[in-house]
């Protein structure tokens, strides 16, 4: 089985006993406590993770957080959620990344 964190289910003692041909759990990402160790290790499951191997997801993934912030994105989907559309109210509080 290969799994991240992030996966919505996660890897449970109960799981672990109906996957009776299971033999090894595969972690892309960092961290595994997604998994249930102790069950993994008394079923003779090997729970192994690939660090590194989604690096540049999670760089993707904090410079769109970083955009969000700079480009006041929450505020304005508010006022388009709500019908409204004051584009002078977000671009005050909106920055550029070029010279920074």
């Amino acid at each position: 089985l290969i799994t991240t964190p992030f996966h919505p289910a996660y890897v449970t003692k109960e799981r672990i006993k109906r996957a009776s041909n299971l033999e090894l759990l595969l972690t892309a990402g960092v961290g595994s406590d997604h998994i249930d160790l102790h069950a993994a290790a008394d079923s003779g499951l090997t729970v192994a993770e690939v660090t590194g191997s989604n690096v540049v997801s999670v760089a993707e993934d904090e410079f769109m957080r970083i955009l969000i912030l700079l480009r006041n994105f929450l505020p304005a989907w508010r006022q388009i959620s709500e019908g409204e559309w004051d584009i002078g109210a977000i671009t005050n509080k909106s920055y550029d990344l070029e010279g920074k």
